[in-house]
């Protein structure tokens, strides 16, 4: 457990600060509106099913994903390989809805006086663009996307590469993120408080860290700062 005073709060973006899975299922409406008449697969809910299992997460490589629809979806005349990556980069940001307590997370640490981070893997054109479809870029005082970074979660040098930003250090931050490895297990690697979002996955035991405070909705953030403090307090 962080030992310092508290000065920073770093957020996870897809799953933690954004709900990707109801991002998800907007983005396959419009796929279905804009395309469903070429697909060889009527039934919606089967349609539905296909892309998100394909989509595994965000975690599989687009091209794989892109080939696997075109097959499991029997699309006929089906857009280019690039076509695709332009279509999702263009419309997926655009579907981006917020995890439930969002802005009121955000909006009570920096009521505290906390400096606040957001570091998220992902392409910066996609990333960046759902940030502001949240409306959330003037809540954080250093945004670090992975593409632009040159590196990605679980590496520690994207989360040293924040806090330079904050102008904080390790000890007194905090970490908030869903992914057992890339946010667990990265923040513990880079020397920060680590709150893992529990409900999107199961935790990895492969790990050798656990984290240092688990929630299950943004809400729990609040009391969990506030009862840390008084903890604090005591000593």
């Amino acid at each position: 457990m962080s030992k310092g005073m508290i000065r920073a709060v770093l957020f996870d973006l897809d799953e933690t600060l954004m709900n990707r899975r109801r991002a998800l299922d907007v983005f396959i409406d419009r796929l279905i509106r804009d395309y469903g008449h070429s697909f060889g697969l009527q039934d919606s809910e089967r349609i539905r099913h296909i892309v998100r299992e394909a989509d595994q997460g965000g975690y599989r490589a687009k091209r794989d994903v892109y080939q696997e629809l075109v097959l499991q979806l029997r699309w006929r005349g089906a857009p280019s390989e690039e076509h695709y990556a332009d279509y999702w980069r263009r419309v997926y940001p655009v579907c981006a809805q917020p995890e439930y307590g969002m802005r009121e997370t955000l909006h009570f640490f920096r009521s505290q006086g906390l400096r606040l981070g957001l570091v998220t893997n992902g392409q910066s054109q996609v990333q960046q663009a759902k940030i502001d479809i949240l409306g959330i870029r003037e809540s954080f005082h250093s945004i670090v996307v992975s593409e632009g970074a040159g590196c990605k979660k679980p590496d520690a040098a994207i989360f040293t590469m924040a806090l330079e930003e904050l102008g904080v250090n390790p000890s007194d931050a905090w970490y908030v993120g869903d992914h057992p490895r890339n946010d667990v297990y990265g923040a513990f690697q880079a020397g920060l408080f680590a709150v893992w979002k529990q409900g999107v996955r199961q935790w990895d035991v492969t790990l050798d860290v656990r984290p240092d405070a688990v929630i299950t909705e943004l809400s729990e953030l609040a009391p969990l700062y506030l009862s840390f403090n008084q903890e604090k307090a005591k000593f």
